[in-house]
């Protein structure tokens, strides 16, 4: 449901960076996209990060076609720093960042496997006070009603949006 309002809120032509997390992984199957170019994702070694450096690039290299990066509240970690960039430069990009306060896949396999858990659920950062000290945008829509609105609202700002997606909001 998440990704169908997603598709709907974006316009075709967006190119969309995804990183290593459940919801990319899951977009990899079922997220219609009907142009060349406009699906990037990083197969192979865990490559968690990969989405936000590589959604600015395809922002400078596009131009005024829209970009948006799909990011797992662990993966944007590693590359945080890149929010930075993306203000700096005024970039309106869309960062649509799903937020299971784990390394949900890696748990869930483990789990599935009998192993107890660990380190896969260790403290996030407030997300929402971290984009805005950088400079960005930043909204945590609390349905999916309101995930289309904040995407609509991105695709007009004339900066980079930090999206907080969670479970939570599906039911909202």
């Amino acid at each position: 449901r998440v990704l169908a309002v997603i598709r709907e809120a974006l316009p075709d032509d967006t190119v969309i960076c995804s990183d290593m997390t459940q919801i990319a992984y899951a977009a990899n199957e079922v997220f219609p996209v009907s142009r060349p170019r406009t699906w990037l994702h990083p197969v192979g070694f865990g490559t968690l990060g990969f989405a936000l450096p590589a959604g600015i690039g395809a922002k400078f290299g596009v131009g005024a076609t829209p970009v948006a990066v799909m990011i797992g509240d662990y993966g944007i970690q590693y590359t945080i720093n890149e929010l930075g960039t993306a203000a700096e430069h005024k970039l309106p990009l869309i960062v649509l960042m799903w937020n299971n306060d784990a390394l949900g896949q890696i748990r869930d396999d483990m789990v599935n496997k009998g192993i107890q858990p660990n380190a896969v659920t260790l403290k996030n950062p407030d997300f929402q006070m971290l984009a805005r000290a950088y400079g960005c945008n930043a909204e945590k829509p609390a349905s999916l009603k309101a995930l289309a609105a904040a995407i609509k609202a991105a695709l007009a700002a004339d900066g980079p949006t930090l999206i907080e997606m969670t479970p939570r909001m599906v039911n909202g």
